[in-house]
């Protein structure tokens, strides 16, 4: 028994083909389409090509001209430079906003009133058009203001599609382009473009001058008038904390430091006579006559007296040695020295007075200095404080006046820059009038073309191939309906070169010579391919009985016009033609095709031998020496078919004509649009499939089958008939197409 259709397995041969490469394309498979489907590929490719000829015949010629500005990039690289070269980094986003900037609508209505394009019907329109619009717009009549509006929009937008900016490289050049009918105004438009960003450009630096002039007067005035009433604020508080100053400084702190050097000099001073006071009380109280002080050396009195009690005491000495220690003049010499040493301690008694005195004086100096000191130093303690307010009025004052002469240094330059303004943006490259247009490019639309009627070509070539879902080959047969194929059938028509000549006897063969040629290709051209298949189905049905069992074989299709008709007349003549007895059954009651060509006033028919009122030998027709045709009347319609062919009289023609007759052939009605077939399926040992090449969906001969499971499993294979001689070839693998005739 067969697989079910609904699992059905690949063929062997296919299935090693695919798993030695699943994932590679198969090159023979692409040529084979591509040139199966040539024609679609080249009726796509001059579909495309004549719509490209026909818009290069209908385009409008399109000139181009190309200005080139050059934008300082000095300016725009970066905003906080370091140097020269951190100037000039790249800045993308400057760029493009510049690009921006040239698209605006102020550069483009600079441009439109500058060259009076509003008067110009390439931006505007046509006078008709425009006219149209203007009625379309408005229900009661336009002002003029709106009509001229309406003109500024229509200019404006066919201006911004004509317009095209490109950057040049990573450079700051940008390239201006502008499309228009006309090369000398493209040209004029172009350089119009650039010059007018040039003036926005310079407009706007103007504008920003002129506004900041105007800010930084305003400031000023303010900062000078704020600087001012610092300015009186401090003089108002020094006056109101008696802040004198002189040379930059207070005057209480000119008096405090005057006043301490004085008291540390006095200091000095008064301890330098307590030191000298101090000494001569010493000298004087210890009656130390070897002492000396430096105010002696300055006294002639105590000179005088040293020296003369020098030289007593050197007498007294040199007499002491000559005449001892108690003679008489060396006590007049001591009693000399003692008036002496008298004299001297009075004279320095009183300069100890004069000690005393300086001392006091000192020290009185000292305390005056002390007490003025203190005082002062008290009042500087107040001073301080104030001056710690005095500072802030004078920071806010500075920082008044610094600012009101940053600003009005700022003030002088921008006013210097207005009277000679300048822009860092200049034209490098004017635009001038090509000579040949730039839109439509012949070559590229050509080109263009070509690439895209390929791809529709072999869009429509996929597509085809995708949507072929018809039976063309061997092995979808196989696969998809699990049936050996046992040949392909080559369209047949009657009329001439149906016949071979060459085999004249075969015409003697048969019984009757007004059968049409078609239904004779089996025997008339014994030699050709449809004799061969036919010959492949008499092997197949021989293969599965035994010998002198009769085989009763039912030609069938999923729908008619499949050719099954042509195939059983052609396998019966066939089989008689071999000297086997054979009976050919139209079992087609309702279209009783093969009856129509082959019986056609015919009036006894199978109804009647089924139903046992004529005998078979009455009913048939003899068609050639070894077969009989039994027709179906196409004048007696049966509504009952399926049960005339499932009944008791059919099972008992079948079996008395299998006793007479080696071969029984039957063509059966299709299985879709009827149930005859499966209605005798159980009364047929075999059944021969006939499939339409190239033409019935494979969709509907697989539930043809999948609802006629008898059918399936009884068949002994499938053939596909009306193949086309010529494109047969180019559905079969490359390397097997010169085998062609041996596989089909």
């Amino acid at each position: 028994m067969r697989h079910a259709l609904t699992n059905v397995p690949a063929h062997p041969l296919r299935a090693d083909a695919e798993g030695s490469a699943p994932n590679t394309i198969d090159l023979d498979s692409v040529i084979d389409a591509t040139k199966r489907q040539w024609k679609a590929i080249v009726g796509g490719i001059f579909t495309v090509m004549l719509a490209a000829v026909i818009y290069l015949l209908l385009a409008t010629p399109m000139y181009m001209g190309a200005a080139s500005i050059l934008i300082d990039g000095r300016t725009i690289g970066t905003s906080t430079p370091q140097g020269e070269e951190a100037q000039l980094i790249f800045s993308g986003g400057a760029v493009d906003s510049q690009v921006e900037v040239i698209k605006s609508q102020n550069v483009a209505l600079a441009v439109i009133e500058k060259l009076n394009l509003l008067q110009d019907e390439e931006f505007t329109g046509p006078s008709l058009l425009t006219t149209i619009l203007r009625r379309l717009s408005f229900s009661s009549p336009p002002s003029p203001k709106s009509l001229d509006n309406i003109l500024k929009n229509k200019a404006l937008q066919n201006f911004a599609k004509r317009l095209t900016l490109n950057r040049v490289n990573k450079t700051f050049v940008l390239e201006i382009d502008f499309l228009s009918m006309d090369a000398e105004k493209a040209a004029n438009i172009a350089n119009a473009i650039a010059q007018a960003y040039i003036a926005d450009q310079l407009k706007a630096k103007l504008d920003s001058g002129e506004r900041a002039i105007g800010w930084l007067q305003d400031r000023i005035q303010e900062l000078h008038r704020k600087s001012t009433d610092a300015d009186l604020a401090i003089q108002k508080y020094r006056e109101s904390k008696n802040l004198i100053t002189t040379d930059g400084r207070l005057i209480n702190d000119h008096q405090l430091s005057e006043l301490s050097s004085q008291l540390s000099s006095a200091r000095a001073d008064s301890a330098r006579a307590q030191a000298k006071y101090d000494q001569i009380r010493a000298i004087i109280d210890n009656k130390l006559m070897g002492a000396a002080v430096s105010e002696e050396l300055r006294s002639p009195v105590i000179t005088e007296l040293r020296n003369r009690y020098l030289i007593a005491a050197k007498r007294k000495a040199e007499h002491v040695v000559r005449v001892g220690p108690t003679h008489s003049v060396v006590v007049s010499l001591e009693r000399e020295m003692q008036g002496y040493e008298k004299q001297i301690f009075e004279e320095l008694g009183r300069i100890a007075e004069t000690y005393r005195s300086d001392n006091e004086v000192a020290k009185a100096r000292e305390k005056s200095l002390s007490n003025s000191l203190a005082h002062l130093v008290g009042g500087a303690s107040e001073d301080n404080l104030s001056m710690i307010e005095l500072r802030k009025l004078e920071q806010a004052a500075d920082a008044y006046r610094n600012l009101y002469q940053t600003f009005l240094q700022r003030y002088q330059e921008l006013v210097q820059q207005q009277s000679f303004p300048t822009t860092e943006t200049r034209i490098i490259t004017t635009a001038i009038p090509p000579t040949s247009p730039s839109q439509p490019n012949v070559l590229v639309v050509i080109a263009a073309s070509l690439v895209g009627g390929i791809a529709v070509g072999a869009g429509a070539a996929m597509f085809r191939e995708y949507r072929d879902r018809v039976f063309r080959l061997s092995d979808q047969v196989r696969t998809e309906l699990d049936l050996e194929f046992l040949g392909a059938l080559p369209l047949q028509r009657d009329g001439e070169g149906l016949i071979d000549k060459s085999y004249p006897a075969t015409q003697d063969f048969l019984a009757d010579q007004n059968i049409p040629a078609v239904m004779t290709i089996s025997i008339a051209q014994p030699l050709s391919r449809f004799a061969d298949t036919m010959r492949t189905i008499k092997v197949e049905a021989d293969s599965h009985h035994a010998v002198g069992e009769t085989k009763i074989i039912g030609v069938v299709s999923a729908v008619s016009g499949e050719g099954k008709t042509t195939t059983s007349a052609n396998l019966a003549l066939f089989c008689g033609a071999t000297g086997s007895k054979t009976l050919l059954i139209d079992a087609d009651l309702r279209q009783c095709g093969l009856s129509k060509r082959l019986a056609p006033e015919a009036t006894a028919s199978v109804v009647e031998v089924v139903m046992g009122t004529v005998g078979l030998s009455s009913a048939a027709r003899k068609l050639s020496t070894d077969v009989l045709f039994l027709p179906a009347t196409a004048a007696r319609k049966v509504a009952n078919s399926s049960e005339i062919l499932r009944s008791a009289g059919m099972e008992r023609l079948l079996a008395a004509a299998a006793k007479q007759f080696e071969y029984i052939v039957i063509d059966l009605p299709p299985l879709v649009s009827l149930v005859d077939a499966r209605a005798i399926a159980p009364f047929i040992a075999h059944f021969l499939f006939v499939v339409e090449w190239g033409k019935t969906p494979r969709i509907v001969v697989r539930d043809a089958l999948l609802h006629n499971p008898l059918v399936h499993e009884k068949c002994l294979g499938a053939v596909l008939n009306k193949a086309d001689r010529k494109l047969i070839l180019r559905y079969m693998p490359g390397n097997t197409r010169h085998y062609g005739d041996k596989m089909y």
